[in-house]
């Protein structure tokens, strides 16, 4: 009996994770496709799946982590990665879903976010980025999951530098309710993004079109609503359903303006003002140290007089409070210095030469053959081994999950 309802969770499974026959295969995209470890709380690898990591042209200490919709693969979206790299000079970083592309196992909640853990372990780990530097950027089914992974770095007080949410959901069992009704009661709920966004408190940029069927923009309104960030924006594109979108007005320029106004990335009239902000800065801080360095020089020319005048006492007293005040203003610049070198080091930028060392190790990894990818030995397997239950049930929700890319194809 017990085989027989894990075998029906895992058709309703598929039924939700519809995924399509892989987009790629090993050796495609060499330098890119990288082979991500999953391991035990005892640092033991268990196995690996696929992922894309495209550099950017420019040195920087930001990465951008898509978890892509339904019914596509990390594959489908190359171009779409290569093209954001581009436009916003970040890395680009792609998880790929158990049964999705060439990565084994069965998809379900579980684990898809032990995936996205697993991948974010790579990046802080390996790759030595630090959370804050971190944009993660979901769409559609992906959306609970970047939802999932936003909450737990806020919650370890490492809050990602950026959320964004394209055609997101309060839960699975909302948006079933909102398609049929009643019957979505008899559901188990899956990736309750209407809790988790109570306590994400970095910038959220939340698109939806106004005409999607798929998942109605009420749930975007919703947790717009719910959201605890204090910079939180909502874009409704009136003439976009959950397929078709006018990329330069509701993808590219939405999310352009989300960089520029949290920092992200700067215009070149904010570039401009921050270079000068800087340059003001360090002569500021020059003008201090001389001020200093001049009142040291008084206090001990005045300590030497008070010596030959005779006046020794009232003199000293006077130098003595001078030297005291300055030893504590030159405490604080010296804490402060200690502390900007620090944050310094915690920004360490990688260089592409060794971003390529770090990665080596990682470009080539014999799946196992012994196991069909998406079997249910596979899921079985998988869940034996992390402890985690890889077969959830559900509802064919989003199998219709499709996305029109920069390059104008439509991709699913």
């Amino acid at each position: 009996a017990k085989m027989d309802a894990v075998r029906g969770w895992n058709v309703i499974n598929k039924m939700i994770f519809p995924a399509p026959p892989s987009s790629y295969r090993k050796g495609d995209m060499p330098g890119e496709l990288i082979w991500v470890p999953i391991k035990t709380q005892k640092d033991k690898e268990i196995g690996r799946f696929p992922c894309l990591f495209l550099k950017s042209q420019k040195t920087t200490n930001k990465v951008l982590i898509y978890l892509h919709g339904n019914a596509e693969d990390i594959g489908q979206n190359h171009q779409y990665f290569a093209e954001m790299s581009m436009y916003w000079q970040f890395h680009t970083f792609g998880i790929e879903y158990p049964g999705y592309g060439l990565a084994s196992g069965t998809p379900s909640e579980k684990s898809l976010k032990l995936h996205a853990q697993a991948a974010i372990q790579f990046l802080t780990q390996v790759l030595e980025f630090n959370p804050r530097n971190m944009i993660i950027f979901g769409r559609s089914i992906g959306t609970g999951l970047a939802v999932d992974l936003a909450y737990n770095l806020c919650k370890a007080n490492t809050p990602p530098a950026g959320l964004i949410l394209q055609s997101p959901y309060l839960s699975v069992k909302s948006l079933a309710k909102s398609m049929v009704g009643g019957i979505a009661g008899l559901i188990t709920d899956r990736f309750e993004s209407y809790k988790s966004i109570k306590f994400i408190t970095c910038p959220v940029l939340m698109i939806h079109g106004e005409l999607d069927n798929v998942i109605p923009y009420q749930h975007s309104v919703e947790l717009h609503r719910l959201c605890a960030s204090e910079r939180k924006t909502l874009h409704l594109a009136r003439d976009a359903d959950h397929n078709q979108f006018d990329f330069s007005e509701d993808i590219f320029n939405p999310i352009n303006w989300f960089l520029i106004d949290n920092g992200l990335i700067a215009s070149d009239q904010k570039e401009q003002k921050s270079k000068e902000n800087k340059k003001n800065q360090k002569n500021e801080k020059n003008q201090k140290k001389e001020k200093k360095s001049e009142r040291i020089e008084t206090s001990e020319g005045s300590e030497e007089e008070s010596e030959e005048e005779g006046k020794g006492k009232e003199k000293g007293s006077e130098s003595s409070e001078e030297e005291e005040e300055g030893m504590k203003e030159e405490g604080v610049e010296k804490e402060k210095e200690e502390k900007e070198e620090e944050e310094e080091e915690e920004e360490k930028i990688l260089t592409k030469q060794e971003l390529m060392e770090r990665l080596e190790p990682y470009f080539d990894y014999e799946v196992p053959v012994l196991v069909k990818r998406g079997s249910f030995i596979s899921g079985l397997l998988l869940s034996t081994q992390i402890s985690a239950a890889a077969v959830e049930g559900s509802v064919a929700l989003v199998s219709r999950d499709k996305t029109q890319r920069m390059d104008s194809t439509t991709e699913t």
